[in-house]
């Protein structure tokens, strides 16, 4: 069975050919694009037709290299992020960027007419600007006209594969980014979108990850030969998707999901809801298998990203860690989730900054900066992990990193060595893994998630690291609990 998973994510997207047989699973990278917002209107927007254009040159390479149509394709993304459709099914606009200006203090002035406490309860999914809520707060007051003339709203993923299919359908795992959805009842809740106020007629009601929508509809999307090729919702959410992924044999494990964002938690049968999880902003977020992903969003190699774009000669990342290395370690720290590096302008200077505000001495050289970042990264996961085992019933023996994150070494060692756990890293691609792991449960060429989970063990080769000496970074948790606080409240 050959299926395809498409996996975009905020800076670049792909187009895997997944191989099942013999009791392994091989992934063969196809197509690899560009994604970036584009500045239209004032806002920065997603191109989404050309996204879209791009699948269609995927899915042509796939017909190319194997002869055949796939059985099956499927789309994840990024969350928080949608389209609004009018009555003809056409998109009304270019969606804008989570990173966009719109949503500063939307959350803010929300939360003075809806109660956090309440909203935390009813939802369980943690408190960011960035959430589909207050995107739908900024419209509701900058531009009611285009609500007005909208009939459906579709995330990201789900427009894709309306595209695809010719059938809407919102999935839940992506639903759940929202802040929109209860959490108890895996539907919309009707007292929260009357607070936006948003109608329930733009909304239908959120599928399962592994809901079949029909096969691909060759015609309207210029592609012959696809006329029986299943379009699958995989679990939509990239993080639902790289969890499902995760090659973990046990169940006293936690996860770090490596990409744009780091998405650092657990994975549980029931959601956690209570005063403690509201105060540390975890979020109980769908995940495949009708499971909760229990997690916290954090900044991730956006980092690395935005220095590598302001360091002179912009430099590769496997040369940006080789001057990591030579770096003098733990020499000063960031907090990787302040404000300051949501979106600067220049990444080193957002670091400068920071150093300024917090009396430490700013980097001089390239390697320092790197390394002060992926030090601040390692701690962030080790300050997260203390608060997951603080809120939750499951036991943490290990740690599995999925994820672009995993192609650091130094990050790897890092995070073991802050968190003092086994740390496996592996596999990179795993939101495309986990996409394609729940076509096949669709489809029946695999009985349950757990058995894909075995699958995925058997097949990605993983590294594993054992942690150094704890002394050292004891007292660096210690710095970056004074420089970043406990928690926070709303």
């Amino acid at each position: 069975m050959r299926c395809v998973a498409v996996d975009v994510g905020a800076g670049s997207g792909r187009v895997l050919l997944g191989s099942f047989g013999e009791g392994r699973i091989e992934l063969e990278e196809l197509h690899r694009f560009g994604n970036a917002p584009v500045s239209r209107g004032g806002h920065l927007r997603w191109d989404v037709d050309r996204l879209f254009d791009e699948i269609r040159a995927g899915l042509a390479l796939v017909r190319e290299r194997t002869g055949a149509a796939p059985d099956s394709i499927g789309v994840n993304t990024w969350g928080v992020d949608f389209v609004l459709l009018d009555g003809d099914g056409n998109l009304l606009d270019l969606p804008v960027s989570y990173r966009d200006h719109r949503t500063k203090g939307r959350m803010d002035s929300f939360l003075r007419r809806f109660d956090a406490r309440r909203l935390y309860a009813r939802t369980g999914i943690q408190f960011l600007r960035i959430n589909t809520l207050y995107q739908l707060c900024a419209l509701v007051e900058d531009s009611p006209e285009l609500l007005k003339r909208a009939d459906r709203l579709l995330m990201i993923p789900d427009y894709l594969h309306y595209r695809l299919s010719g059938r809407m359908a919102m999935e839940l795992t992506n639903a759940t980014t929202t802040q929109m959805v209860n959490v108890h009842r895996s539907e919309w809740d009707p007292e929260i979108l009357r607070a936006v106020p948003l109608p329930e007629s733009l909304l239908s009601t959120p599928v399962r990850p592994g809901t079949r929508l029909g096969t691909v509809d060759a015609s309207a999307c210029d592609l012959p030969g696809l006329e029986n090729t299943e379009v699958v919702v995989p679990a939509t959410h990239d993080t639902a998707s790289a969890v499902a992924a995760c090659p973990a044999v046990e169940d006293e494990w936690a996860f770090v999901s490596s990409g744009t964002w780091c998405l650092m938690g657990t994975e549980l049968a029931e959601p956690v809801v209570d005063e403690e999880a509201r105060r540390l902003n975890f979020t109980n977020e769908g995940g495949a298998g009708e499971t909760y992903c229990f997690l916290r969003n954090l900044t991730g190699l956006w980092i690395l990203r935005g220095l590598r774009d302001s360091l002179p000669g912009a430099p590769s990342y496997d040369d940006m860690e080789r001057m990591a290395e030579r770096a003098e370690p733990l020499r000063r720290l960031i907090d990787p989730d302040h404000p300051l590096f949501f979106h600067p302008e220049s990444m080193t200077a957002a670091v400068d900054e920071y150093c300024r505000r917090t009396g430490q001495e700013a980097p001089a050289k390239a390697g320092e900066y790197v390394r002060c970042a992926l030090e601040s990264l390692a701690l962030s996961f080790a300050r997260t992990l203390e608060h997951l085992r603080r809120v939750q019933p499951k036991e943490i023996s290990r740690v599995h990193m999925v994820g672009g994150g995993c192609r650091s070494r130094l990050l790897g060692r890092m995070a073991c060595d802050s968190m003092q756990l086994p740390l496996i890293c592996g596999p990179v691609e795993a939101a495309a893994l986990g996409n394609l792991l729940v076509q096949a449960v669709s489809l029946g060429e695999l009985p349950d998630l757990a058995s894909a989970r075995r699958l995925a063990y058997s097949s990605v080769g993983a590294r594993s690291y054992e942690p150094g000496d704890a002394q050292p970074w004891g007292e660096a948790v210690e710095r970056f609990r004074r420089l970043t606080g406990e928690g926070g409240d709303f």
